[in-house]
C-alpha cells in the first residue's frame, strides 16, 4: 500500500460455526460463570452502545420508512437473483471446490452455496420479527447476520447486487468484504465502475469504487 507495491493480494475468511463461547478470567463469582456467545458479542454487538446490529436495522428502518414488505420483497429478490447466478454458472468462477474425505464412503466435494435452494418465499409474510416485538426485521429478509443496502443513493434497484446479496449468499463476517469486491471484479466487464460497500458492528459502513 502506499505506493510501495504494484501487486497485492488481500482476502479474509471466516468460521461462524466454529466461534466460541467465552467466559471471564478470574475468581468464580457466587451465582456461577454465564457463557457469552462471540458471535453476538465481539462480532455483531456495538462494542461502545451495546447495540445489536439488528437494532440498528430496525432503527435505520422506522427512520426512512421501510416496511416489512418492501424487506421481504428485496430479500426475495436477493434469492430470485442468486439462483439464476448459479444457475448460469456465473458465481462457479468465485468458488474452489472442497473435497471432504470419507470413512469407506465417497468423497464429499462442495462446490456450491445451497443456502439459496432452502429459502420458502411462502414463509416469509409469516416469520416473527427478531429483534423488537413490532419491529419489521425477519430471519427471512435478513441474511444470516447483517446485510447493507443502497437506499439513500437513488440507484436503480436493478443495478444493486445483481446476483443477489448477503441476504441469499451469506455474510460470514471476516471474508465478507474480499467476498463482495472479489464478486464485483468478476461481474464488471472492461472499462466499468462498479461500489462496494460492507456494514460494521456499530451501525456504520465502508464503501470501496473500483474501475476494471
Amino acid at each position: 500500500m502506499c505506493g510501495h507495491q504494484q501487486v497485492m493480494v488481500a482476502g479474509g475468511m471466516e468460521s461462524m460455526s466454529n466461534i466460541p463461547y467465552c467466559m471471564s478470567r478470574g475468581a468464580t463469582p457466587y451465582g456461577g460463570l454465564k457463557l457469552e456467545d462471540l458471535i453476538v458479542k465481539d462480532g455483531l454487538t456495538d462494542v461502545y452502545n451495546k447495540i445489536h446490529m439488528g437494532n440498528c436495522a430496525e432503527n435505520t428502518a422506522k427512520k426512512f420508512d421501510i416496511g416489512r414488505e418492501e424487506q421481504d420483497s428485496y430479500a426475495i429478490s436477493s434469492y430470485t437473483r442468486s439462483k439464476a447466478a448459479w444457475d448460469s454458472g456465473l458465481l462457479a468462477k468465485e468458488i474452489t471446490p472442497v473435497t471432504i474425505s470419507q470413512k469407506g464412503k465417497l468423497d464429499i466435494i462442495v462446490q456450491e452455496d445451497e443456502e439459496y435452494k432452502r429459502v420458502d418465499f411462502g414463509k416469509f409474510s409469516k416469520l416473527k420479527t427478531v429483534f423488537q416485538k413490532n419491529g419489521t426485521v425477519t430471519a427471512a429478509n435478513a441474511s444470516t447476520l447483517n446485510d447493507g443496502a443502497a437506499k439513500m443513493l437513488n440507484i436503480d434497484p436493478a443495478k444493486v447486487n445483481i446476483n443477489g446479496g448477503a441476504v441469499s449468499l451469506g455474510h460470514p463476517i471476516g471474508m465478507s468484504g474480499a467476498r463482495i469486491v472479489g464478486h464485483m471484479v468478476h461481474a464488471l466487464q472492461k472499462g466499468q465502475f462498479g461500489v462496494a460497500g460492507i456494514c460494521n458492528g456499530g451501525g456504520g459502513a465502508s464503501a470501496i469504487l473500483i474501475e476494471k
